[in-house]
């Protein structure tokens, strides 16, 4: 309701799509049997043993925490999806729920350690695994987590879990279409998102409570520029990275992964 311009318009965009309506569009019958499409962009075929792997760990799970629903596994497939996620094992999976007859789909995404950790000076939390922090810290940020939301563990390695919604989608900054103006209503949004969620969490487990987050806040001239200054040399590193590593591979420098 407090939305305006173009981030109205994409939440308007998605709240009109149905769960049941999104569902349809990703599965396909064959053979008598519901199976996740498998377009090789978004998604991609899991070799047989992988995917029995995930779906017995995720039935594993879904009996132990979600009896009454009568969920069963009845797809798995390699799930593509954000820049972040290039390197490490992610799937997706089709749950049918027999009580209400009815499907989810399933994001089963390894947990890596955070990019930051090294350059931290404080003490963190000792997690049991990587899939258990960033769980917890999700459900102290967010107002409202996505269903599923857990971890399960196997090929020693730990995942995270969470049902994908027809209402999860990313905003196309290519509308804003070069103006500043457009682009700047939006990162305002999305920093008092951001900033909603940081206080919400605020004085958990050692981490800062709201009035030194306010304080910082406060006295953001002191870091404002540093930081700009930061974001605009490395972005210039980015470009030359891909540029160098576009030549590698068009010259077949870059050897390509077994997988």
């Amino acid at each position: 309701e407090t939305a305006t311009g173009l981030l109205e318009f994409f939440l308007e965009r998605v709240q009109r799509r149905q769960q049941k309506e999104f569902i349809r569009s990703r599965i396909q019958k064959k053979n008598g049997h519901w199976k996740i499409i498998v377009d090789k962009e978004k998604t991609l075929p899991c070799m047989t043993d992988e995917k029995e792997k995930v779906a017995v760990a995720l039935n594993d799970w879904l009996k132990k925490h979600l009896p009454g629903k009568k969920l069963q596994v009845q797809d798995v497939c390699y799930r593509i999806a954000g820049t972040g996620s290039v390197g490490i094992e992610r799937y997706a999976a089709l749950v049918y729920e027999k009580a209400k007859n009815r499907f989810h789909l399933v994001d089963i995404k390894e947990a890596a350690p955070s990019s930051l950790l090294p350059y931290s000076v404080y003490k963190q939390p000792a997690w049991q695994t990587e899939a258990d922090r960033v769980v917890t810290l999700q459900k102290m940020v967010q107002h409202v987590s996505p269903a599923f939301l857990h971890t399960i563990y196997f090929g020693n390695k730990s995942f995270v879990v969470k049902e994908l919604q027809p209402t999860q989608d990313r905003m196309d900054l290519a509308l804003c279409k070069g103006k500043k103006n457009n682009l700047s209503d939006i990162l305002v949004t999305m920093a008092e998102v951001t900033a909603s969620g940081q206080l919400r969490s605020g004085g958990r487990q050692g981490s800062s409570i709201t009035d030194d987050l306010l304080h910082f806040a406060a006295n953001c001239e002191a870091w404002k520029k540093p930081l700009l200054q930061y974001a605009k040399k490395y972005a210039k590193q980015v470009v030359s990275d891909y540029n160098a590593y576009k030549k590698d591979f068009e010259k077949g420098l870059v050897v390509k992964p077994a997988r």
